[in-house]
């Protein structure tokens, strides 16, 4: 498991993909996560 390897930062950023606050980027689970944002530029 990710967050056994790497600690609660990798738990936290799971989660928040888990959520829709992060999408993983289209070129694979390798690359940068970019956070999700409303029009009004808060986070949701």
């Amino acid at each position: 498991m990710v967050a056994a390897r790497f600690g609660r930062a990798a738990h936290v950023l799971r989660h928040w993909e888990s959520v829709g606050l992060l999408e993983p980027d289209v070129m694979g689970p390798d690359a940068a996560a970019t956070v999700r944002t409303t029009s009004s530029g808060s986070r949701r």
